[in-house]
């Protein structure tokens, strides 16, 4: 899934390298004494995103940046890399954690398709690894909206690790009286597990496979 959200990057991360439609704006970041300056296709920042796509309404070529000072930097640096190819290869070796704070990041900026790319890289983290806990639960089901992407990814892995957790823990009976949710998503993960007729699934039901954005308002780009 990841795969079809790369082949649509590099096709727009062409844009960055000019198209007749196009501009080029810069991107800063300034945080905790660091720095940094994109030169970006405003184009391809449109389209991804909902908040470029408003903040920069009125900014032409040539203007000052654009200051974004509630980011970080190695955060925005992964979502510029997935806009132009697709990938982030500076997300190797990163933490679930790193991936849950990128996940919100791409929350605030409006963008459903980078979100479902750190959803895919998230599913495989929570079913294949022992980073289902108690804690993990309560920090999700706290700073996510009710019945949002990444709650129910985070049911779903549960209901196929059922056989391998200890859910009647002092801990976990907290959790799950603490977020009714929780249990109900958990009930219908396993409901539709026994019910699949092809094995485990890739990513749980629901789950969008693309960028959620409406590319018919925007005009075509043809290469110089």
């Amino acid at each position: 899934m990841a795969e079809m959200n790369g082949v649509q990057g590099n096709s727009l991360g062409a844009l960055s390298n000019g198209s007749s439609n196009d501009i080029i704006v810069e991107i800063a970041v300034d945080i905790d004494d660091k720095r940094m300056v994109w030169r970006l296709s405003k184009a391809m920042l449109c389209l991804h995103s909902t908040f470029f796509r408003e903040a920069l309404a009125t900014i032409g070529a040539g203007e000052p940046p654009l200051e974004m000072e509630d980011e970080a930097v190695e955060e925005m640096a992964c979502i510029f890399e997935w806009m132009q190819a697709g990938r982030c290869l500076q997300l190797i070796g990163i933490g679930t954690d790193a991936h849950e704070d990128l996940w919100l990041v791409g929350g605030r900026l409006g963008m459903p398709g980078f979100q479902n790319f750190i959803t895919c890289r998230l599913w495989q983290m929570y079913i294949w690894a022992e980073t289902v806990t108690p804690a993990r639960v309560h920090e999700i089901y706290t700073i996510c909206e009710p019945n949002c992407q990444l709650r129910r990814t985070l049911a779903y892995a549960m209901a196929l690790r059922n056989n391998l957790m200890d859910v009647q823990t002092p801990e976990w009976t907290l959790v799950f009286a603490q977020y009714p949710e929780l249990g109900q998503n958990v009930l219908t993960a396993l409901s539709d597990i026994q019910n699949r007729p092809d094995g485990l699934p890739l990513m749980p039901p629901g789950s969008p496979v693309q960028d959620e954005v409406d590319y018919s308002i925007y005009p075509p780009h043809k290469d110089r």
